[in-house]
């Protein structure tokens, strides 16, 4: 179902969609098919996470390339 409200965008790349409806104060993360809602406060903590699990693949396969560019689409939502 369609929002109702207007949607600022605030970042798009390659499947990933981040906007925020103003009327509502909710961010809106679209991970392909699944949009996630959230409050702002808690995008910033779902950045971290995802910055430290990509972190953590790093280590966990050190001989594999986890910097690829789509692992990059998370870098706009840790800084502001």
């Amino acid at each position: 179902m369609p929002h109702q409200h207007p949607l600022d965008l605030l970042a798009a790349e390659r499947g990933y969609l981040v906007q925020l409806c103003r009327d509502c104060n909710i961010v809106h993360v679209d991970v392909g098919p699944v949009t996630l809602r959230l409050r702002p406060s808690a995008l910033d903590s779902l950045a971290q996470v995802l910055g430290r699990a990509s972190e953590s693949l790093r280590h966990v396969n050190p001989d594999e390339d986890t910097a690829h560019p789509e692992h990059e689409l998370i870098r706009p939502l840790l800084t502001n």
